[in-house]
């Protein structure tokens, strides 16, 4: 082999191990980012329309943040009802109810009552755990939600331009036919 030859290789080495530990370091948000790309993707249109009357940044703004809303208001939600109702129907005597419930239809079932109970003081917990999860979870859902953020605003912001700026960074010859295409796919996918 060639110096020059094993100079390529050693440089490509390089930056397969730089791609792999970015991936690393990126593997805990890539959710945050992909989801991001999707929700700018669906409101880029809105973002148009609305940038039409008002500032770009206004309206990257306002949409980034009425997409938020959509997805935390009913998060919180769910999360709040989740531990209240688990929390009432484990004060309640509601596992013993059903275990009466089963022995009523099928007397002398001991086993069959005694299982039913357990079963259901067990979902009841499970339930509960989730809820409690979910809040011990916090920190890591509000870096997610600082990302997701971040990224859906300047997806919608910046859009056209970053695209133009991978087209063209991209060591391809048919550039505009695959970004064409990624684009066709997207829409397919998204709108069906």
């Amino acid at each position: 082999m060639e110096a020059k030859e094993i100079k390529k290789i050693g440089l490509i080495g390089i930056l397969l191990i730089l791609a792999y530990i970015s991936y690393l370091i990126t593997k805990p948000y890539l959710i945050a980012i992909l989801t991001a790309f999707l929700f700018s993707y669906l409101a880029y249109p809105l973002h148009i329309k609305l940038s039409k009357k008002i500032n770009k940044s206004l309206s990257a703004g306002i949409i980034t943040a009425f997409i938020l809303m959509i997805l935390i208001i009913p998060f919180l939600f769910l999360t709040q009802v989740t531990i209240e109702e688990g929390t009432k129907i484990l004060k309640s005597d509601y596992p013993s109810q059903i275990g009466n419930w089963v022995a009523q239809y099928v007397p002398n079932n001991l086993l069959l009552e005694n299982s039913v109970t357990d079963i259901s003081d067990n979902l009841i917990k499970y339930i509960i755990n989730i809820g409690y999860d979910i809040l011990l979870s916090i920190p890591s859902l509000i870096l997610f939600t600082l990302i997701f953020g971040f990224t859906t605003y300047y997806l919608i912001k910046e859009g056209p331009e970053l695209a133009k700026k991978i087209e063209k960074s991209l060591p391809l010859k048919d550039k505009a036919l695959l970004i064409s295409q990624l684009g066709k796919t997207t829409k397919q996918i998204t709108y069906g």
